[in-house]
């Protein structure tokens, strides 16, 4: 049965950083990019622990297996995450409608992956109905950034809602970068 919760223990955020392995660009051939999509930044145990300290990240687990994450980036994990850093200078620029997306008290889904086995089965809506019920009203909207190539996780996005506010390239590529106002729905 699956189950979505916080992540809490050493062995859950073991968990995400092996899932986070298996699932990155670099150690996937070009078919299963195409077809199932990817993530691109890593995640080892310390960094996410260290990102634990600010906000837990969101687990749906199949008894003890993992099936997916969601993890929790708050603005203030800059200061232990060098990429999300780096994010969040290039998103200086963006305006949500009319306004600087620093107007808007949000935080980054600093990235989101589901166990090939367990796709397709609605995990990704759990996981993030779970966020909004979790961090609103405390934060306003959730933001995030997917790679132009990862078209399935583009297609799933823009079906529950997120609105492409930025394209922006960086080291990795060309990123769309997206808005989930829960004030909106």
């Amino acid at each position: 049965m699956l189950e979505v919760r916080f992540a809490s223990v050493k062995e859950e955020y073991d968990a995400i950083s092996t899932l986070n392995t298996l699932n990155r660009k670099a150690f996937l051939p070009q078919e299963l990019i195409r077809s199932q999509g990817f993530v691109t930044w890593a995640y080892p145990l310390d960094l996410l622990e260290k990102m634990a300290a600010f906000a837990p990240s969101v687990i749906c687990t199949d008894g003890s297996t993992l099936a997916g994450y969601a993890l929790t980036a708050p603005l203030e994990c800059s200061v232990v995450h060098p990429e999300l850093a780096q994010l969040l200078e290039k998103m200086k620029v963006v305006q949500y409608r009319g306004q600087p997306l620093a107007a808007y008290r949000h935080y980054i889904m600093g990235q989101l992956c589901v166990a090939e086995e367990y796709r397709g089965k609605g995990i990704v809506e759990m996981m993030y109905q779970f966020h909004r019920q979790q961090f609103y009203p405390q934060y306003e909207m959730m933001v995030l950034t997917i790679s132009t190539a990862n078209t399935r996780s583009v297609r799933v996005h823009e079906r529950i809602g997120f609105e492409e506010v930025h394209l922006f390239e960086d080291h990795h590529g060309a990123w769309k970068a997206y808005v989930w106002d829960w004030r909106q729905s």
